[in-house]
């Protein structure tokens, strides 16, 4: 968008010799009132429901009638422009981004700047969505690309047979 802007600047500059602060609003308003090629309509037509300009017959100062129907004539012109808009741009996520389940342990990345990667953890997941992940010992939610699963530990340890004892096995 900076470059597109830039160029626009430029031309205007080189066109119609204009310094920049006087270019760059011109430089704006023809960015935001040329027709996109995927929806075919600018980002005006997008937000007003109609295209630049003053158009023919439409006063808000005629009187409420007038004002009223062409409130009513833009409200039927957005929603149209919505079901356009909405159709050509793409949908949202579908499924999980990532496989970790509620139940499973994960390290998180720590966010302290160090000069070797620091994870934290292993942390038990309690709720997940397609793109984050809910641990008990955080407040907030953790983006899964700050988070990896754990190994599964290749021990397991039981109660041995006095107060004492513990027996490890190992697992494969």
């Amino acid at each position: 968008m900076n470059h597109l802007i830039k160029q626009q600047i430029v031309r205007l500059g080189q066109e119609a010799n204009l310094p920049w602060p006087q270019s760059l609003p011109l430089a704006l308003l023809q960015i935001q009132t040329k027709p996109r090629t995927k929806e075919k309509l600018s980002p005006f037509e997008m937000l007003y429901g109609r295209p630049y300009g003053v158009q023919k017959g439409i006063s808000t100062q005629i009187g409420e009638e007038r004002l009223t129907a062409y409130m009513i004539a833009l409200g039927k012109q957005l929603r149209k422009t919505e079901k356009h808009v909405a159709g050509t741009q793409s949908r949202g996520l579908d499924g999980p981004v990532h496989d970790i389940q509620p139940g499973d342990y994960v390290y998180v990345k720590s966010l302290t700047e160090k000069t070797l990667e620091q994870w934290e953890g292993p942390f038990q997941v309690l709720l997940t969505t397609y793109t984050a992940i809910k641990i008990q010992e955080q407040n907030a939610w953790i983006h899964h690309s700050r988070v990896k699963k754990a190994p599964k530990a290749p021990w397991k340890v039981t109660p041995g047979d006095k107060e004492l004892k513990l027996k490890f096995t190992r697992t494969k």
